[in-house]
């Protein structure tokens, strides 16, 4: 999914090309947008029927699952590895594919510890697409919202019914079986988390938690661990990779996979990984 950084979007597609991938794109619908991608080794399939997707709201789930649902239908595949146009493999793809190999089967998807979210899910939730919007209209639902979402919270509280709700980052990697599964899950989707805020976070997690693919999740003890993606939250909203001298180091000696997020404000650390592949990868098409 991408929306912006379109340069660093380039570079992510050069980096994953290979013949064992094969590339699905969703270019949010608010994006002004014309560009074709033609890569040596992988395919590229940019999904036509874009998505309004705003933050925190029902349209991140509605954007995940068509881009599940098109690349299932166009499979099988042994992974389906959600990433943003912001992220970089800090592998080399060959290193990469060895490792999914090595560990085939396995549920790549983070889980969080904490509780503290679970009034996204469990209270109800209105005028979600507007949360970040500016304007009139804007204005005027966040004035009426918390009056109509405690009225509701009163007189239709929302149950859990059982479900064990997790939450953990929406970037996964997960196997033919799961997406499978995932696909057949639509109405539970819409039933559980149409009204709920960043529910893009939980409903993968809680699906495959409640499944009986909870046995083949590769780990559950650290989210970002679990997922194979360095993401620092401890430094920015999340942090954007670059902005100190370590941060090459810190990407390039760790034992993620992916990671985000990138910025055209930093192509320093870019340009590095650039390097880190060329060295590594013999087939790699960058230009730079």
């Amino acid at each position: 999914m991408a929306h912006d950084e379109f340069p660093i979007l380039h570079v992510l597609l050069r980096l994953l090309d290979n013949s064992r991938n094969d590339i699905y794109l969703l270019i949010d619908r608010k994006t002004d947008f014309s560009e074709t991608f033609a890569l040596k080794y992988s395919a590229v399939h940019v999904i036509k029927d874009r998505i309004d997707i705003r933050w925190g709201d029902y349209s991140q789930i509605e954007a995940e699952m068509l881009l599940f649902e098109t690349a299932y239908g166009k499979g099988p595949y042994e992974y389906y590895h959600l990433l943003s146009g912001t992220d970089l493999p800090i592998k080399p793809v060959p290193a990469i594919l060895k490792f999914f190999d090595d560990h085939a089967g396995k549920e790549f998807v983070g889980f969080v510890k904490t509780d503290e979210w679970k009034d996204k899910v469990l209270g109800w939730h209105l005028f979600t697409r507007f949360y970040r919007s500016k304007g009139r209209l804007a204005r005027r639902l966040s004035g009426i919202r918390p009056g109509c979402e405690k009225v509701l919270n009163s007189l239709f509280p929302r149950k859990s019914d059982g479900i064990e709700f997790r939450k953990g980052a929406n970037w996964v990697s997960i196997t033919n079986d799961f997406c499978g599964y995932l696909l057949t899950k639509r109405k539970f989707i819409r039933k559980y988390f149409r009204h709920t805020l960043c529910a893009d976070e939980i409903f993968l997690q809680t699906i495959l938690w409640d499944s009986p693919f909870r046995a083949a999740i590769y780990s559950s003890d650290d989210e970002y661990s679990g997922n194979m993606r360095e993401i620092d939250w401890d430094r920015g909203q999340p942090y954007i990779w670059g902005q100190n001298p370590e941060d090459t180091d810190i990407l390039l000696n760790s034992a993620k996979l992916f990671a985000r997020k990138f910025s055209t404000r930093h192509m320093g650390i870019v340009q590095e990984i650039v390097r880190y592949h060329e060295d590594r990868n013999p087939d790699i098409t960058f230009i730079s």
